[in-house]
């Protein structure tokens, strides 16, 4: 090292490394000087810049500018080390204290002890939530307090566990704002949310958020249903056009205080307790805090009253406002093919049936490529509140509130008794079920109800087809095995409820409660939802179909069937999709088909309705050209088999 280095000269190249216009490793190389002495000089211009820092505090503290802080208290920036990162630090520290966040688009408050996290809090969240949202967070100031720690503790999990849970979600995340509107425009509702929001809790959350006319990021920070959630459902309901995005911005005002930029820009955060090894991410950390330090003391050191210079007060004449533009007006929303609560599906090819030889799809034999006229499908089961309003006109039967069902082989003891105990499962005239499926109900109680709302029952290819999609799908939702997430079927709860009704032991679906012994609310399951948007597909309850029962027809000829139906006249007629108490994994597949005597009325049979749309809108550039439901990916290639008889 030739060169001698006066202070002036060190802290001109500190500075030069702070503004980014020379990396370390250039500077250490091009002034030969060692990386340990260029470190040094850093910690003692910090440690100066620091000192100045305090004085400048101290007198502010004095004059009421700044709040105080306790000693040791850390703080910086998000955009320099990422709250990820910043917790991984703190955990591995073992310490105890509160970590505050005043992001950019949000606040957030972690409590730890000893490097175990207690609590959070993030807008309307608290616990694990709240710290998903949390780690959302991309800017803005930071800062921790050593502090005892009296909090409840709501995150149970371990904190690796917790983070890599909450990497993943930001990924997720991050995928569907990339496709959503800016998040500080205005969105309000449009009149299909009104139907959607009746149709699922999530959405009625989310829609009575947006009625005042708010920005994606203000629902973020006051919807309860966690960060990813809410976003899910956003993209969602702007997918069915019930959010409108208006031409206005939301100016975010940041609400950094004068104490949160000091905590943000007073020390640096301490590394893991190892012994330190100075390398080029300590040295670039700590120029990164240089340039904050000393933008801190350049705005501090400016008191409220003072004025600009006068000559840059004359250089810059108040500019006169611009007039406002005149809002556009709205375009007329375009025609829907089906009504409100209603979703298209466009007309298309697949292979209704199944190749397996389970005995349980025997009837699901042989797989068979059929071609399904365009139709709508209801977007989830019809309600008890629906069908009680129906029949409160007069217009429907009311449901029935004893589940009754032919006694087959079982011997009339036990089927009376069973019948007797399931009743208590029946939805009608029980409270807080208003918006689970009607049960209970008979295929004539079913084709009335469809037919005073000008629909119909759906025939059992539409059924499949929804259900499946020309894609030839495993499951409504996709390949993935059913659990709790996806369905409502049998789990423990429903194992320990038949036990305790003495009605013998009985398989589960998933060794999981569920939390529903009986039905779910309607659309309770958006991770079980089909391509197109549909709830509710596999369980819950089965549902009927127009269709009387026929069999497939084996060795059929090759012409291809266009829309297949069974008989008109039929005692009994078919059910789909599994319901709340399906105990065998079978009963997901989207070609099981059992035969049910028409005046059956069970806890375990519901419906939906279908119609005609009421035109074939022109099909997107996207859509399948064999006719999959709108958004739906192009078919593969699907089991062969013989087409229809019916």
């Amino acid at each position: 090292m030739g060169k001698r280095w006066s202070q002036k000269d060190r802290s001109e190249l500190i500075m030069r490394l702070a503004r980014g216009e020379l990396s370390v490793s250039d500077a250490a190389e091009a002034h030969d000087i060692p990386l340990d002495t260029l470190q040094s000089w850093v910690d003692d211009f910090f440690s100066t810049a620091k000192g100045s820092l305090d004085e400048t505090r101290r007198a502010l503290l004095g004059k009421g500018g700044i709040e105080a802080e306790d000693d040791g208290d850390l703080g910086g920036r998000i955009e320099e080390i990422a709250a990820v990162d910043l917790l991984q630090t703190l955990g591995l520290n073992r310490k105890t204290g509160s970590l505050s966040i005043n992001a950019s688009r949000g606040h957030g408050k972690l409590w730890l002890k000893n490097g175990v996290l207690v609590d959070a809090e993030a807008g309307a969240l608290t616990g694990v939530e709240a710290l998903y949202r949390i780690m959302t967070f991309e800017t803005g100031a930071f800062a921790f307090r050593f502090r005892d720690v009296d909090r409840p503790q709501t995150i149970d999990s371990d904190l690796n566990h917790v983070l890599m849970e909450a990497m993943r979600r930001l990924d997720e995340s991050k995928k569907i704002l990339a496709r959503l509107p800016d998040a500080d425009l205005l969105i309000k509702t449009a009149p299909v949310a009104a139907a959607l929001a009746h149709a699922s809790a999530e959405y009625r959350i989310i829609v009575d958020l947006f009625k005042p006319g708010q920005t994606i990021s203000e629902v973020l920070e006051e919807s309860p249903l966690g960060h990813l959630a809410t976003l899910q459902v956003i993209d969602e309901l702007t997918a069915r056009s019930a959010l409108v995005v208006t031409r206005t911005r939301r100016e975010f005002v940041g609400s950094e205080s004068v104490a949160g930029l000091a905590a943000a820009s007073m020390s640096s955060l301490p590394m893991p307790s190892a012994a330190p090894k100075r390398n080029l991410w300590h040295l670039a950390l700590a120029a990164g805090l240089i340039v904050g330090t000393l933008t801190f003391l350049g705005v501090l050191l400016i008191e409220p009253g003072d004025a600009a210079p006068p000559e840059t007060a004359a250089a810059q004449p108040e500019p006169e406002p611009e007039p406002e533009p005149e809002p556009e007006p709205e375009p007329e929303p375009e025609p829907e093919p089906c009504p409100e609560g209603m979703i298209f599906h466009r007309g298309g090819k697949l292979y209704v049936g199944s190749p397996s030889e389970s005995p349980m799809l025997a009837m699901a034999r042989p797989a068979h490529q059929v071609q399904v006229s365009s139709f709508c499908l209801d977007s989830h089961e019809v309600t008890v509140a629906a069908f009680r309003e129906c029949s409160n006109t007069g217009e429907c039967e009311r449901a029935y509130r004893e589940s009754i069902w032919p006694q087959g082989s079982m011997k009339k003891r036990a089927w009376e008794h069973a019948q007797e105990v399931y009743s208590e499962l029946c939805n009608e005239g029980q409270e807080g079920r208003e918006d689970h499926p009607v049960n209970c109900v008979s295929w004539f109680q079913a084709k009335r109800y469809c037919e005073i709302k000008g629909k119909r029952l759906p025939h059992e290819v539409e059924w499949e087809y929804a259900a499946r999609g020309s894609d030839g799908r495993v499951y409504p939702w996709g390949d993935e095995p059913p659990g709790p997430q996806r369905l409502n079927a049998c789990g423990d709860e429903c194992q320990r409820w038949t036990e305790e009704r003495e009605l013998g032991e009985t398989a589960v679906m998933y060794e999981t409660d569920d939390g529903w012994v009986g039905t779910a609310p309607v659309g309770s399951y958006p991770l079980g939802r089909t391509q197109a948007g549909v709830d509710d597909m596999i369980g819950n309850v089965f549902e009927w179909t127009a269709d009387g029962f026929y069999r497939y027809a084996e060795g059929a000829g090759a012409e291809l069937t266009v829309d297949p139906r069974g008989p008109e006249e039929s005692e009994r007629r078919i059910i789909r999709g599994g319901a709340f108490n399906s105990t065998h994994p079978v009963h997901t597949d989207p070609a099981l088909r059992f035969p049910q005597t028409a005046d059956t009325h069970t806890h375990g049979i519901g419906f939906r309705c279908a119609r005609s749309p009421d035109f074939e809108p022109e099909a997107p550039p996207e859509t399948a050209p064999d006719g999959a439901p709108d958004g739906a990916p192009a078919p593969s290639t699907a089991p062969a088999g013989p087409t229809t008889g019916a």
